[in-house]
């Protein structure tokens, strides 16, 4: 399975999650696998609760890619700033 694109010059589209909501979640809660719960996924956000989010490695590796905007969705849609919404 897993997330596998075809390089077709086309835009994917951004997760209709909102950035600065799942950014807000992992900061405070992401070594509690909330954002990811958020995000769909579930195995992973019991796995982050039960370990204290990998105990902090994993917290701090997912806040990095939230904010740099290259954590994905459970669709393979990246979380970033929308541009698009006034």
């Amino acid at each position: 399975m897993g997330n596998h694109f075809v390089m077709t010059g086309e835009a994917i589209a951004p997760s209709d999650h909102d950035f600065k909501k799942i950014r807000r979640l992992c900061r405070w809660w992401g070594w509690l696998g909330l954002h990811r719960l958020r995000m769909g996924y579930i195995g992973t956000g019991f796995l982050w609760m039960a370990t204290f989010g990998l105990y902090g490695f994993g917290w701090i590796y997912d806040c990095i890619k939230i904010s740099s905007g290259t954590f994905l969705d459970k669709f393979g849609r990246p979380v970033s700033i929308r541009t698009d919404i006034h």
